[in-house]
């Protein structure tokens, strides 16, 4: 084959000043010279390896590498990376697909515990002073609730402080009032995923309620003090919606405490 065959007439420079030439297709062979930007020579029209055969005026035959060389009306050969940098990008790739498939499992199925703050609006009864009385009440306290996973359950607890009489006291003594009512419950708590964001919980435990109240100047008893007390036991059935996001999950909830009055309440929660 001849050389007018390989070169085809193919004309081109290189890109840099002083680029090496090469005795053979090789970056371990000996250099030959050196060639400048503005001097033109031949060019073969396929590569050896990573090299263009070239073919200089004077008649010297060397290799160029290919990225080095520009040809006309052809261009450049754009830089290729090493078979290493390929499995790093592989490796890489893989790893942040990892990733991401473990962040959806943890998702649809969470294996850590929630703690946090809570606020409920409890509908109270209580029997006392003749009858069943009733009345609203505000509660702030600390939750830890459990993620065991999808479909799975955990041991939940929850106190709460109600720090204020029922109104009721003062309505029927006419007396100033004083008091807190404190709940503390324990139970199941069973967690299943609605979808990525969303968890729908439900349960059920035994409560502890103690409530102490202070009243004082009755009417009809002027600078006496009564010190009422009472201590209980119940069951404590809980319900409730759990939107997740990436810095807090909001608990809504429902409760039915049965206890010697049964009630209700609603809250939410702020869990981290």
């Amino acid at each position: 084959m001849s050389l007018q065959c390989v070169f085809a007439q193919n004309k081109a420079h290189v890109l840099n000043a002083d680029t090496d030439v090469y005795g053979s297709a090789d970056f371990d062979s000996a250099t030959i010279g050196t060639v400048d930007p503005d001097e033109t020579f031949l060019v073969s029209k396929k590569t050896y390896g990573e090299f263009y055969k070239v073919k200089f005026k004077d008649g010297t035959i060397g290799y160029i590498p290919d990225t080095d060389v520009y040809i006309e009306g052809v261009g450049t050969v754009k830089e290729t990376p090493f078979r290493g940098d390929d499995l790093d990008k592989k490796a890489k790739r893989a790893k942040r697909e990892e990733d991401e498939e473990a962040l959806e499992d943890d998702t649809e199925n969470p294996n850590i515990n929630y703690k946090g703050v809570t606020f409920s609006l409890i509908n109270f009864h209580e029997e006392t002073m003749g009858g069943n009385q009733v009345a609203d009440l505000q509660a702030f306290g600390f939750r830890f609730q459990p993620m065991q996973g999808n479909y799975q359950s955990g041991l939940a607890y929850d106190l709460m402080v109600a720090p204020k009489a029922p109104d009721y006291y003062e309505e029927k003594t006419g007396a100033k009032t004083s008091g807190a009512v404190f709940w503390g419950s324990a139970g199941i708590s069973n967690v299943s995923a609605l979808n990525s964001n969303t968890s729908f919980r439900y349960g059920a435990g035994p409560f502890l309620r103690y409530s102490y109240f202070t009243i004082k100047d009755a009417p009809l008893r002027p600078q006496s003090t009564y010190n009422l007390q009472d201590l209980t036991v119940g069951l404590d059935f809980q319900a409730g919606i759990m939107l997740h996001s990436r810095y807090v999950t909001i608990d809504l909830g429902l409760r039915y405490f049965w206890d010697k009055e049964s009630y209700g309440g609603f809250g939410v929660a702020f869990l981290f």
